[in-house]
């Protein structure tokens, strides 16, 4: 089943298709008993200029990740987004600032893999926090895990018009790399209604994505 809304490239039933695989059995780090996020939109206003459009039609639990590093009002942004998301019963997770986090009232964070080492000090100083961090291969992933991160989103799954430079991981891969990480897998990157077809049996927590959520 297609979601109403045209914009939105990826079929609600193949998600939870890929969900009843088991992946989202797995809770936050088994510590808050309650399911991860299935759809992950990630903001970048360049790509996608009205972000507020999309969020206003993600199905119930999804969650948006809230990017735009360099946006001067990128607080007043946030702001509304986060309020957005309460109404909406979606999480929220900021990329980067935790302090910006707290301020907006955010579900969690999400940080990049050279910012591991910070999962530690957030999950101290919010215990209830959804920590998220971007990974780039096994080891990265594993990295997180140990540092306390509850999901991973790993990237890029395949080649990417953002970033043509970076080698994707293909499907073989993120499969394997799935079968041993022990925490749950994101995957981001050239993810589309198309290139899902390779992710079937694979169990993944759910999809995340920017341009894989079209305007018309």
């Amino acid at each position: 089943m297609l979601l109403s809304k045209p914009y939105l490239r990826w079929p609600i039933g193949r998600i939870a298709k890929i969900n009843s695989q088991g992946a989202t059995t797995k809770v936050m780090g088994q510590r808050l008993r309650v399911p991860l996020p299935s759809l992950i939109f990630i903001t970048d206003r360049t790509r996608q200029p009205h972000p507020e459009v999309i969020v206003s039609d993600l199905p119930r639990g999804s969650a948006v990740l809230f990017r735009d590093y360099g946006l001067l009002n990128r607080k007043l942004l946030g702001k509304k987004l986060g309020v957005l998301c309460k109404k909406k019963r979606l999480t929220f997770l900021v990329a980067g600032d935790g302090d910006l986090a707290h301020n907006l009232a955010a579900n969690g964070i999400h940080l990049s893999e050279v910012h591991l080492q910070k999962v530690p000090y957030w999950r101290s100083k919010h215990p209830n926090w959804l920590i998220t961090v971007a990974a780039h291969s096994e080891a990265a992933v594993r990295k997180a895990a140990r540092a306390g991160a509850d999901a991973a989103l790993v990237s890029p799954v395949f080649s990417t018009q953002s970033h043509p430079e970076a080698k994707a991981l293909g499907a073989m891969r993120l499969r394997r790399l799935v079968a041993s990480c022990p925490i749950p897998v994101y995957a981001l990157g050239g993810v589309n209604i198309t290139t899902q077809r390779l992710l079937k049996n694979i169990r993944l927590c759910g999809l995340a994505g920017i341009s894989s959520f079209d305007q018309e």
